[in-house]
């Protein structure tokens, strides 16, 4: 990427990076409060389970006496007061037999009111987490489109500074030039050519046959001679030496030849993969790299005051 455009998002991506950790750990706090949630919903429903499995019991017992009393109401009264001896027994032992159940479910009951202001306290945290959540989701899609929006406005800008530098004289073109990206160096081609013909022959036409056979084979969407290699962590593309078309290509002409064949190939993979032609690049001639669009416009500028200084010493 150009240095222009390292400088344009140097923030956003950090930005981007920032977001996204932050959607992260958002999303997993939610999870946990949602597992949270869960757990005391279902503990909520033990609980009342309990309480009423609890009052059923007292129910039963309370109906069975209720039903004994009513049978023994016209006999005798020592029948009765022996019933009635033998109910308050039976109701003592249930209620003792029932007091820890009680007591374990007052205390659960207890709990439950603190937890259930807990929970309401979570749902309401939940609720505000995911509001955060999804404004944060917002501004990182927002960056993403300012990104992009940036982006295409460099690469419109690129673009038209290539347009204006190939109306340039050769003068113009001493740092900067433009370079045909994925287009085969004749230079080793010529040199080869001229010593096969030394003896003979037109060495101009088997130049321009060669060329063109080679531009061709370049060309070709179905000849992908590269291989995948791990580098700094991720996978990227490089020549493979091991392709037999470009063995013999080294065998037959030379390692010169051979670099500017792979050079057009690996230039091709990288500005236009898919198209299969050379496209134009800014390029600076002194360092043989790609120039930046800072580059070009500081360059530019630095002309145009040069030119205003020249004009006005000519007044």
């Amino acid at each position: 990427m150009d240095c222009i455009n390292q400088e344009v998002f140097k923030k956003q991506r950090r930005l981007h990076i920032s977001l996204a950790k932050e959607i992260d750990y958002k999303n997993g706090k939610l999870l946990e409060l949602e597992c949270k949630i869960k757990e005391k919903d279902i503990l909520l429903k033990e609980v009342l389970e309990e309480r009423q499995s609890w009052k059923l019991q007292l129910e039963k017992l309370k109906n069975k006496m209720d039903h004994q009393e009513q049978q023994l109401g016209h006999s005798g009264n020592k029948e009765f007061n022996h019933f009635t001896q033998s109910r308050n027994v039976e109701f003592k032992n249930m209620v003792c037999l029932l007091e820890p159940q009680k007591m374990n479910l007052d205390q659960s009951v207890d709990t439950m009111s603190n937890k259930d202001h807990e929970l309401m306290q979570l749902k309401v945290h939940l609720k505000e987490l995911e509001n955060e959540n999804a404004d944060m989701k917002d501004e990182h899609q927002t960056l993403i489109t300012k990104e992009r929006m940036t982006n295409d406005e460099l690469q419109d800008a690129r673009k038209e500074a290539i347009r204006a530098w190939q109306g340039l004289s050769a003068h113009h073109l001493r740092k900067f030039q433009i370079k045909r990206m994925g287009q085969i160096d004749r230079k080793p081609f010529e040199a080869i050519c001229t010593k096969k013909c030394s003896s003979g022959g037109d060495w101009q036409a088997e130049c321009a046959k060669l060329c063109s056979h080679w531009e061709e084979r370049v060309k070709n969407p179905h000849w992908h001679p590269f291989k995948r290699v791990e580098n700094h962590g991720r996978l990227i593309e490089i020549i493979d030496e091991d392709d037999e078309q470009l063995k013999e290509l080294r065998s037959e002409s030379g390692e010169d030849v051979y670099k500017a064949v792979t050079n057009a190939l690996m230039e091709l993979n990288e500005y236009n993969p898919s198209g299969k032609y050379p496209v134009p690049e800014l390029w600076d001639s002194r360092k043989g790299r790609k120039a930046s669009l800072k580059e070009i416009i500081e360059y530019t500028i630095k002309k145009l005051k040069a030119l205003q200084t020249k004009r006005k010493r000519s007044l």
